[in-house]
């Protein structure tokens, strides 16, 4: 489905009834990001999934935006659905937009899950993401823009074997296809200039931090710390890398949906 939000038309998918939770993907990934993660959801909520501005099949408008810009689109999305509220779960940059969301409009998060995510980027993050960009400006293309983020996102193991890796970065390459560089530019950007740290404590909701204990890239005591200054919210590690919702998509399902159930009751 699409709708008109604002200046641009966002593209989005329903699935499921009951109470309603938005699932917003990270950097240069569309909805198709939670694949492993929706079906098991739509059973239990209705689930939003959304194409954040710039990516998948939403508009790409030639002007910069930021995170903040990003949560003001799930916001009004929700209005045009017709929801006064409904609960987040977020990866990555999605992460980000979710959080700015709750801050910004505290009435319209009811509870959230936040993943591979802290208040500020990391310094390995920040180097990747600069890297990423070098390799934007110069037109490499997305086969190095994969590996790069694939080198980091993932554990070791699956890259040890040649055919495997090729697959898991051409799979990479194909999602990343539907964000145009100059929206990924932009995208990288908002998330090298987000840093909401002094006022998580203005979080109201409910909220679940989910981190892989093995993250290189988000390191996982800086989660912890981002949990910890959110009153309320609770911590939990999995056994990962960055990619939680690949690599430890059970446990990241059975707790998310635990969670959000326990604060809709």
């Amino acid at each position: 489905m699409i709708a008109r939000v604002g200046k641009i038309i966002m593209s989005f998918e329903i699935k499921g009834g009951q109470q309603p939770v938005t699932m917003i993907s990270g950097m240069a990934s569309d909805m198709s990001a939670w694949s492993l993660q929706a079906p098991s959801f739509a059973l239990n909520f209705m689930t939003i999934l959304v194409d954040n501005r710039g990516s998948g099949k939403t508009d790409t408008p030639d002007e910069r935006f930021t995170i903040e810009t990003m949560a003001d689109d799930i916001a009004k999305l929700l209005d045009v659905i017709g929801l006064e509220s409904s609960s987040l779960v977020g990866f990555g940059m999605g992460g980000r937009i979710a959080m700015e969301m709750a801050i910004r409009h505290p009435l319209k998060v009811r509870s959230m899950v936040l993943c591979s995510c802290a208040a500020k980027a990391a310094p390995a993050e920040v180097d990747l993401l600069n890297n990423m960009r070098s390799i934007i400006e110069r037109g490499a293309g997305r086969e190095e823009l994969a590996k790069q983020e694939v080198s980091w996102t993932l554990s070791p193991r699956f890259l040890e074997d040649s055919r495997i890796a090729e697959g898991i970065i051409r799979a990479r390459m194909a999602k990343m296809s539907s964000t145009p560089d100059q929206a990924l530019s932009y995208q990288i950007q908002a998330v090298l200039d987000h840093d909401p740290s002094a006022r998580l404590k203005d979080i109201t909701c409910p909220t679940l931090v989910v981190a892989g204990d093995h993250d290189r890239l988000v390191p996982s005591e800086s989660q912890r710390r981002m949990a910890e200054a959110i009153p309320g919210a609770t911590f939990l590690a999995l056994d990962s890398s960055h990619n939680v919702l690949m690599e430890a998509a059970k446990g990241f399902n059975e707790n998310g949906i635990g969670f959000l159930r326990e604060q809709a009751r």
